[in-house]
């Protein structure tokens, strides 16, 4: 039996969705362990279709299935289920959802991409491997045996990888919009998802990249350096070309851009328009890293070019928030549009979690946190942490909405 007594914090960002699948049953805390069943995040997606914006969560849900006492300790044992929500990006509401089978060799499944009209994953239930979904009601959209068949050209049978493996076999570059697959001879091609014409993948790639350098203390904004300088506790933006805001920050940090598609645009248009030869080299050197799934240089998650956003906590409380920041440009001057605290997301969880505000959110549950999403989509920044996902408005600051993810949505 497994032994869920002692928690070992591992950091689960930068592994594998197959290796979170089996870490989630091995290690658990045992205050969830208590409540039965617990839900992490794994992946996420936004999808906009007849001018409505989703956002697609993968979810890998722990069901226990016994625990006992055997010699004074505890023992549990469960399995992992996967599942795909659909959410209302206007509104939070659910509208779809749908449990994809147990993580294990027989139902494994993994989400790939998702481009317009198919939600792509590979999935090891009844061996029906390479897919799609429609992304709104997850219907079965495209089989494996259909993909053959609109293939411009036969390239062999795909690779059934150990379930562990999929990830290593398996992809979708958003950039070129294009699926990755493996076929059993050992060879990589790219299958083009609108037309599905097929070519060899020639350079050494990442099929599946993962960027978790969230926030930065300096970065780069118009081309001026920017630092946040200071005591923890007064800290202020220092900028040579801007004035700025002074002693007003918590513990706080840029917030960069981590999705691959925003990064490639930001880097492309520089590349295109930048009338300064060593800006244009690196730019087309950070382009040619995305494609190919390589992290890129930082840069600010923004809602247009005069503005971005700060992470700081809220006060200095044991229970404090995550508060937000959006800072705007006027005039050569740096102002503070709006801040706002961000329920259910405790800056320090550790300090926080032996507080009456903490239990009121979360009761003896320690929820995983490994999973951070902030990101703009069309007027919204979104912001998954803790469990918790949040809309904010971004010319308000308002939150439009927020909920806990649970097992039983």
């Amino acid at each position: 039996m497994l032994n869920l007594d002692k928690f070992v914090k591992i950091n689960i960002r930068k592994m594998k969705v197959a290796q979170l699948f089996f870490i989630s049953v091995v290690f658990i805390l045992q205050a969830n362990t208590a409540l039965g069943n617990t839900v992490n995040i794994i992946k996420s997606f936004f999808y906009t279709e007849n001018n409505v914006s989703y956002l697609i969560l993968q979810e890998n849900i722990f069901k226990l299935s016994m625990s006992e006492y055997e010699q004074g300790r505890k023992h549990s044992e469960g399995y992992n289920i996967g599942r795909i929500s659909v959410y209302d990006l206007e509104t939070g509401k659910l509208i779809t959802q749908q449990e994809t089978g147990v993580m294990d060799s027989a139902e494994a499944c993994i989400l790939l991409g998702c481009s317009q009209g198919n939600l792509w994953l590979y999935s090891n239930k009844y061996k029906s491997g390479l897919q799609s979904l429609n992304p709104v009601t997850l219907r079965r959209n495209i089989s494996q045996a259909k993909i053959y068949s609109l293939l411009d050209k036969s390239i062999g049978r795909f690779l059934e990888p150990a379930w562990g493996n999929i990830e290593d076999n398996y992809g979708y570059n958003p950039i070129l919009k294009k699926l990755i697959v493996t076929t059993n001879e050992h060879k990589r091609f790219y299958i083009d998802v609108n037309t599905f014409k097929t070519e060899p993948v020639q350079d050494e790639i990442i099929l599946n990249p993962v960027y978790s350098n969230y926030f930065s203390n300096k970065i780069d904004y118009n081309g001026v350096e920017c630092r946040l300088s200071g005591y923890e506790n007064k800290m202020n933006i220092l900028c040579e070309r801007y004035s700025a805001p002074k002693n007003v920050f918590l513990s706080g940090a840029f917030i960069l851009q981590q999705n691959r598609s925003k990064l490639y645009n930001f880097y492309k248009s520089k590349a295109e328009l930048s009338k300064n030869a060593e800006d244009v080299k690196n730019a087309k050197e950070n382009v040619v890293a995305l494609i190919k799934g390589e992290k890129p240089d930082d840069i600010l998650l923004q809602s247009d070019s005069n503005s971005f956003f700060i992470m700081s906590k809220s006060d200095n409380s044991d229970d404090a928030f995550i508060r937000i920041t959006k800072i705007g440009l006027l005039n050569d001057k740096l102002n503070i549009d709006w801040a706002t605290d961000l329920k259910g997301m405790f800056f320090n969880i550790a300090k926080a979690r032996h507080t009456k505000t903490f239990k009121k959110y979360f009761g003896d549950f320690v929820p995983d946190f490994d999973y951070q999403l902030f990101q703009v989509s069309d007027d919204k920044l979104v912001v998954i942490f803790q469990q918790y996902i949040e809309c904010v408005d971004i010319n308000s600051g308002d939150i439009l909405w927020y909920k806990k993810i649970n097992c039983n949505d």
